[in-house]
């Protein structure tokens, strides 16, 4: 009998030592997650913008681009090797997997809830809420859907203690926002700096807000977050990188009269 309870404990602290093994090993890969987003770089205005041209299936003037990206003195090679450049980058462009990708600030204030709990509040995230983004003479609205649903996040006593450990007392807070981009507008909208701008919108992939060191206080990921579906969607010119014989001789003689010009 004693063998036997002594088998049972012996067992059950094997379990307990695998089973907080695991524990361990679980919160330490979902850290070394949450590093590894973090580090992404915010998106540039050109991947925002062949993200709508995508989405819009607008085919863009690569050329005018490619001339644009350049300095007035690049040669022809320049603006060849630009061209494939953007070429390749309209057919690769996939907004369902590749996030728009914002790092920012927001402004925010700290309330008690009617059971005392601890609530960030975040003004400016609301159903107005958008970010502004120009490529050449294409200017976009970044329109996240349903970031008023974080309006006000619930913070436990150590997300607290940690925000506060670097805060220095200035109301806002860096955030870190990742976009899955699913609609595109044609049409444009005025604002008051009477700029025209297209809409992207898209459904919010992660969210973090950061403290003073740049580390998550809290965040959010979606369940879908890192799916790779392979979309089908191409524009009119372009599909899967590569160029009909058709479109590189349209580009060359595009080419061609800049420089006569």
């Amino acid at each position: 009998m004693k063998d036997l309870i002594s088998s049972l404990i012996i067992r059950y602290i094997l379990t307990f030592i695998v089973s907080f093994n695991f524990l361990f090993f679980s919160l330490g890969t979902a850290r070394a997650q949450s590093a590894e987003i973090l580090r992404l770089k915010p998106s540039g205005a050109e991947h925002m913008a062949f993200s709508y041209f995508n989405l819009a299936q607008i085919a863009p003037n690569i050329p005018s681009l490619a001339i644009n990206n350049l300095s007035g003195s690049a040669d022809h090679n320049a603006i060849q090797s630009e061209i494939n450049r953007l070429q390749k980058l309209l057919g690769d462009t996939r907004p369902a997997q590749q996030y728009i990708i914002i790092n920012d600030f927001v402004d925010f204030t700290a309330k008690q809830g009617a059971y005392g709990e601890r609530l960030f509040v975040f003004p400016a995230f609301n159903a107005e809420f958008f970010q502004t983004a120009s490529y050449h003479d294409l200017h976009l609205m970044i329109a996240p859907k349903d970031i008023e649903n974080f309006n006000e996040i619930e913070l436990s006593e150590d997300q607290i203690n940690q925000f506060m450990r670097s805060f220095d007392q200035e109301a806002f807070i860096g955030y870190a926002l990742h976009i899955r981009a699913k609609h595109a507008t044609r049409e444009k909208i005025t604002l008051e700096d009477d700029i025209d701008y297209n809409v992207i919108s898209g459904d919010i992939a992660y969210l973090a807000f950061l403290d003073r060191t740049g580390d998550p206080i809290w965040q959010y990921k979606a369940p879908w977050y890192g799916e790779t579906t392979k979309t089908e969607l191409d524009t009119l010119y372009h599909r899967d990188g590569a160029a009909t014989s058709r479109e590189m001789q349209s580009i060359r003689d595009e080419i061609t009269n800049i420089y006569k010009k």
